[in-house]
């Protein structure tokens, strides 16, 4: 009968200890595999939201237009993995390039997470862009 508490101690131990030493595989996705989740997901709303609202990006009223349904669409549908927005820049139309960067991820330890999208037919060729190393 002694040995019950004992056991009872080391179970919640155990417990409370476990977490700590766990890969966060087993807590959830890593960062990086969120982002490149989202970023799938965000290639398919541009072509989308750009046949949807039938803008031509080459005038400038419809490009504030598309940033700014863009940028809504983006606040109000997916966060990072460390619960901020995804930046948003149109860069160009001849061809249609975007930028999108995780707002998390510049204090993070995984740095500044950046995609290039250009358009490539009709769909939207992804780049990881990467900082170089000043060494």
């Amino acid at each position: 009968m002694k040995r019950y508490p004992a056991y009872v101690a080391l179970i919640l131990t155990i417990i409370c200890i476990a977490p700590v030493f766990m890969p966060t595989t087993l807590c959830g996705p890593p960062p990086q595999l969120k982002i490149q989740s989202d970023v799938a997901v965000i290639g398919k709303m541009l072509a989308l939201n750009e046949k949807t609202l039938e803008l031509n990006l080459s005038r400038a009223d419809d490009v504030t237009q598309y940033k700014n349904t863009l940028t809504k669409t983006l606040n109000d549908s997916l966060l990072d993995p460390w619960g901020k927005p995804y930046g948003f820049e149109y860069l160009g139309s001849e061809p249609k390039t975007f930028i999108i960067w995780s707002m998390g991820s510049i204090d993070s330890e995984e740095g500044l997470v950046m995609y290039l999208f250009k358009e490539e037919g009709s769909t939207y060729k992804v780049s990881l862009l990467t900082r170089q190393s000043d060494e």
